[in-house]
């Protein structure tokens, strides 16, 4: 890396919270556009029907992203980058996206159509402080396990999408969370 490069990710290099740095770089005076210094959301946009979370990102700033990834990040200055990614890269979200799209294509028009639940920023705090503890821990070691914090996060994202147990069950019906968690879990 030069201080006119800057790393190249690719979407198959992208995990939830995480990813895994390569060796390719890209030199900035390449891009159309540089928004790289900014923090942004970024997903894998071709992504295997098969595989059990088909939307996960992480947030990256100062890369420059391949083809195969989309971006995005918040407009709102009330919707925090990382509360928007937790409710990404939640089990409900991948199921109801799961459900209306039936191709390997990720596009990011059909992410800006996920419904998206209204919270303050002081609400969004304690789901912001699980992610940067995901985020921390994933920068450390992309290949961490963070599946404990992940369902924390699944049962406020349920919550916030006012979905019963029941509910949860048909999304995952293995979950680790039981009726009476869930009922205590406060959103």
């Amino acid at each position: 890396e030069t201080n006119d490069t800057l790393p190249l990710v690719r979407g198959v290099q992208l995990s939830k919270y995480g990813y895994n740095p390569g060796d390719e770089y890209c030199f900035k005076e390449a891009l159309s556009k540089d928004h790289t210094n900014r923090e942004r959301i970024v997903f894998q946009e071709i992504a295997n029907m098969g595989l059990q979370h088909r939307v996960k990102g992480t947030i990256l700033k100062n890369v420059i992203c391949g083809d195969s990834c989309n971006l995005l990040y918040s407009k709102d200055s009330i919707i925090d980058n990382r509360f928007v990614l937790a409710v990404l890269n939640s089990k409900a979200v991948n199921y109801y996206f799961k459900f209306y799209n039936q191709t390997n294509h990720v596009p990011i028009g059909e992410i800006r159509n996920v419904p998206f639940p209204t919270i303050n920023k002081t609400e969004q705090a304690y789901i912001i402080g699980l992610v940067d503890q995901i985020l921390s821990i994933k920068r450390k070691n992309y290949l961490a396990d963070t599946t404990a914090i992940e369902t924390k996060i699944d049962a406020l994202v349920y919550h916030l999408y006012y979905l019963t147990y029941d509910e949860v069950l048909v999304i995952d019906p293995e979950t680790p969370i039981t009726r009476e968690e869930y009922d205590k879990t406060i959103a």
